[in-house]
């Protein structure tokens, strides 16, 4: 790789990885009480069917073992958020699913990750807001073909 890409390349990085800081920061600011991995598992539970989603299904879509993902369930399921639930047509199968107050604090961690964003791009016009993500979106689909072909 020739050293002038490879330098652009670090700097992207390092640039994406600080203005997520920055985003997480301001989060961290309301204390949702929550981790990230946490949050990360409510929102991934949130978004999914009205089904849920197994210990499988949510290790694969997170990219961590199910061991993580049922530490991580279960620090959710004492504090009320996340709920077990056997599956209805396998009953080995168990689904987690948000409880109300899961539903609730997805709601208000929505708002807060959306007042994070908007601080962290308001320096953008909603024109370069479009090309940055139009080009991220390029970058991830090239990514999501690559990881099919494997």
């Amino acid at each position: 790789m020739e050293k002038i890409r490879e330098e652009l390349l670090q700097k992207l990085t390092g640039q994406v990885f600080s203005v997520m800081k920055q985003v997480h920061h301001n989060i961290s600011a309301h204390d949702t009480s929550l981790s990230p991995p946490q949050a990360q598992l409510l929102i991934t539970i949130a978004r999914s069917s009205n089904n849920g989603l197994s210990v499988k299904e949510l290790a694969e879509s997170i990219n961590v073992t199910p061991g993580a993902i049922t530490q991580f369930a279960d620090a959710l399921i004492k504090k009320g958020l996340v709920e077990r639930e056997s599956d209805i047509n396998d009953r080995r199968i168990v689904r987690m699913k948000l409880t109300t107050s899961g539903r609730s604090q997805f709601e208000t961690l929505t708002k807060e990750f959306l007042a994070a964003a908007t601080q962290a791009f308001d320096i953008l016009s909603n024109d370069e807001i479009t090309l940055l993500i139009t080009m991220l979106n390029k970058v991830n689909s090239r990514s999501e073909t690559k990881e099919k072909e494997l």
